[in-house]
């Protein structure tokens, strides 16, 4: 989804634009090959994960998400599974619905831009370019992967762009973690991943960095996150809003059940 404030936000950069959520054209894998299932489970997997969020001032909210894979379902001729996901904080749940696919190479999650191409003016709206997806991770993962995990072009002149939005994802090391489950502690072997986001929206001014950590345990999935609530959000959700970037979210894994 994404939030109006995201419509305003490339309207300040520059009118003429091209929307570009980037796949695998600029991913790098290392020459071997050690391909992971790190998104298991068919309909009816699900995971918990208990989280914490905190704000500028301090203050604390914590909870759990909880989410399950439902039915199979085409979008655009492209087969895809629901991901429901439900926050309870609480005071209240929070639902949302969205639409991954595997492949031996990553991961995907549909992106749907109808509410942004509505928004936006028909004098402007031949200028615009999307794709449907981001990618969320890169299969396998080894010391030197990298992928675009999701950009904005802006096309101020013939030869002359820049990105005002761009989120990368690195892989950073192998991790041995302890997952403090409901039924028990166990111990796995996780890939960590980070996915940075620069926002430029003066070229004139610094490449503002927001950054976030994910790891992903194989046949099990994702086992933990933490980072800036700007970003976790568009991983977690292919949600985009800008309205807070001082928010900070840790989720941890505390149960699962593979299908």
């Amino acid at each position: 989804m994404i939030k109006k404030d995201f419509l305003g936000f490339i309207f300040v950069c520059v009118v003429l634009l091209t929307f570009n959520f980037c796949t695998s054209d600029n991913s790098m894998n290392p020459s071997e090959q050690n391909f992971k299932n790190y998104y298991p489970g068919q309909e009816g997997t699900s995971y918990k994960y208990e989280f914490k969020q905190e704000d500028s001032n301090g203050l604390i909210v914590a909870g759990t998400r909880s989410v399950t894979y439902g039915d199979e379902i085409y979008i655009d001729t492209v087969k895809y599974r629901e991901q429901k996901d439900s926050i309870d904080d609480g005071t209240s749940i929070t639902e949302n619905i969205s639409y991954l696919r595997k492949t031996p190479t990553g991961i995907f999650y549909f992106i749907d831009t109808s509410d942004f191409l509505n928004l936006v003016p028909d004098s402007i709206k031949n200028l615009i370019s999307t794709q449907d997806e981001m990618r969320l991770l890169l299969n396998p993962l080894a010391s030197g992967s990298f992928w675009p995990v999701f950009r904005v072009t802006v096309n101020l002149q013939p030869g002359v762009n820049f990105s005002p939005i761009d989120i990368n994802g690195y892989f950073v090391t192998q991790e041995n973690l302890t997952l403090n489950l409901e039924n028990g502690a166990i111990e796995v072997v996780a890939e960590k991943v980070k996915y940075d986001l620069d926002i430029v929206t003066d070229l004139n001014q610094t490449v503002q960095r927001f950054s976030a950590y994910a790891w992903f345990a194989d046949e099990i999935g994702m086992v933990k996150i933490k980072g800036v609530s700007v970003i976790t959000n568009i991983l977690l959700t292919g949600e985009i809003n800008f309205s807070d970037t001082a928010t900070t979210i840790t989720q941890d894994l505390i149960n699962y059940d593979i299908n």
